[in-house]
């Protein structure tokens, strides 16, 4: 029998070794016999559930887990699928509501209304503001696009230089103005694509 210290050493720890590792795995063992044995009273009903699915969904074979990997699979594709629909419906969803905000309305108060009670009571009062001024200087003859932003321009120079009690009637008439570049802009553009 060798005497070697360190042989001795090494046999001991690789004995050691072999005998946790042996622990852990009875315990794994022991821990899935004792999950079985709690599911025990389960398995007529877990049976009877996978025959129910087999057989609404025709699926071929007796094999349980067979089933149970093919339904997974289905439920997987699916989701997925249910994922990719979702997607499109909030893209198509989001590019409706940019169509929306982006088209230009008849009249500055179609949109945002001053009763429309969803929007803050400051937008509502501005846009308020904005009709008010709209049906003051409706009665003045269409402006042609250059003198437009002409005038959008000049409003702007004189927002900078406006007392701070005035601004928000520039603001109103920026506002206006704005909304009839935008209209006259889309015209514009519908009658290049004709």
């Amino acid at each position: 029998m060798p005497t070697n210290p360190r042989w001795i050493e090494h046999t001991e720890r690789a004995a050691w070794d072999t005998v946790q590792m042996l622990r852990q795995q009875i315990e794994t063992e022991r821990a899935r016999v004792e999950q079985l044995v709690r599911m025990q009273g389960h398995w007529p009903k877990m049976l009877e559930v996978v025959a129910h699915a087999r057989a609404l969904h025709a699926i071929a074979g007796d094999d349980p887990v067979g089933t149970v990997e093919e339904l997974s699979a289905e439920l997987l594709r699916v989701k997925q699928a249910h994922a990719e629909l979702r997607e499109r419906f909030e893209l198509q969803t989001m590019q409706q509501q940019r169509a929306r905000l982006m088209a230009v309305p008849e009249e500055p108060h179609e949109r945002g209304a001053p009763d429309d009670e969803t929007l803050p009571a400051s937008f509502r009062g501005f846009m308020g503001r904005v009709k008010q001024y709209a049906a003051r200087v409706a009665s003045t003859p269409n402006r042609a696009y250059d003198r437009l932003l002409d005038e959008l321009e000049s409003r702007l120079d004189q927002l900078e230089l406006a007392p701070r009690r005035e601004r928000y009637e520039h603001a109103v008439a920026l506002a206006y103005l704005a909304w009839k570049v935008a209209r006259s802009s889309e015209k514009r553009a519908r009658n290049e694509e004709a």
